[in-house]
């Protein structure tokens, strides 16, 4: 299925036929010109929505100490079924940026940055992203 026009930052459920799903903190999914997205032969508003069934190309998690585990055991799993393309991680405790890149039903470590490198990463590498505007210290 061709993607649609132009991408959208949203934070709803990514669920399918499994009936299992994941909330990323930060999630992209592309967006029609009218504000719908295309889920198979019908149309939906991204306004009356409860759920994706239409992978994001990117998801961001952003750990705590008491959403790490939940993140990292429970939701990459998700993503990687749904055929996510690229997840990062933001740790803001320790400061790091993990980007991997699903390869063979596996997500793949691309790398990892932190405290206050300049990065450019998939799928936004035309962007350079300094990362010491991430951190409250």
């Amino acid at each position: 299925m061709p993607r649609p026009a132009r991408p959208a930052v949203m934070r709803a459920p990514l669920a399918r036929s499994s009936g299992k799903s994941a909330v990323p903190s930060i999630e992209v999914v592309a967006v029609r010109e009218d504000g719908g997205f295309s889920s198979g032969p019908s149309s939906t508003s991204t306004s009356d929505v409860a759920a994706f069934d239409l992978a994001p190309d990117w998801v961001c998690e952003v750990i705590s100490p008491s959403t790490g585990r939940l993140d990292r055991t429970r939701k990459l799993p998700v993503y990687a079924r749904e055929l996510v393309g690229h997840l990062w991680i933001v740790d803001p405790i320790s400061k790091t940026l993990e980007r991997f890149v699903l390869a063979g039903g596996s997500w793949l470590l691309q790398g990892a940055s932190g405290q206050d490198d300049l990065v450019r990463a998939e799928p936004f590498e035309a962007i350079e992203i300094d990362l010491s505007g991430f951190w409250i210290d």
